[in-house]
């Protein structure tokens, strides 16, 4: 057993590290970095970041990592794939500001979970329908999930604002 060579501090078995294409150092994939891998190279995150393709996302407007030479930073070209949208598309979702259920505020590249915005999407047809909040998206899940439900929450909703 040896310590990792990037942190220092984590036990690395013989075995287990895998080798930098960047900075030509056995690392092993533990707190310190994660091994990134695409079709061609292996690189630690520190290389990754390092290497210079910080710039801003053509989708998001933020200052970011991009992917490759694409132009959009991780996160939106994820979102892209995931939901097979086009970056514009991916622009107009980004400019609603809004839960499209409770139209409380939401916040795209949130690390605030609760404001968080959600791609909300049908899981049959993969078409996007709008952004929700991440109760909301949650909520609407359960419901389309139990179709009995929807009309007992309904009820329920009218129920509160008339009583409340």
């Amino acid at each position: 057993m040896r310590k990792c060579r990037k942190c220092k501090l984590n036990e690395v078995p013989e075995g287990s590290r895998k080798f930098c294409d960047q900075c030509k150092l056995k690392l092993k994939a533990c707190e310190c970095g994660t091994i990134f891998r695409s079709k061609n190279h292996s690189f630690c995150k520190l290389c990754r970041m390092s290497k210079g393709n910080t710039s801003k996302c053509q989708s998001c407007n933020e200052v970011r990592h991009t992917y490759f030479s694409s132009g959009i930073c991780t996160t939106c070209y994820k979102f892209i794939t995931k939901y097979n949208i086009t970056i514009e598309e991916l622009k107009r979702l980004r400019s609603i500001n809004n839960c499209g259920i409770c139209d409380i505020a939401v916040f795209h590249h949130s690390k605030n979970k609760g404001n968080a915005a959600v791609i909300d999407h049908d899981h049959n047809t993969g078409k996007v329908r709008g952004i929700l909040c991440v109760q909301c998206n949650v909520i609407e899940g359960m419901i389309r999930d139990e179709k009995h439900l929807e009309q007992f929450y309904i009820n329920y909703n009218k129920w509160i604002s008339n009583n409340g």
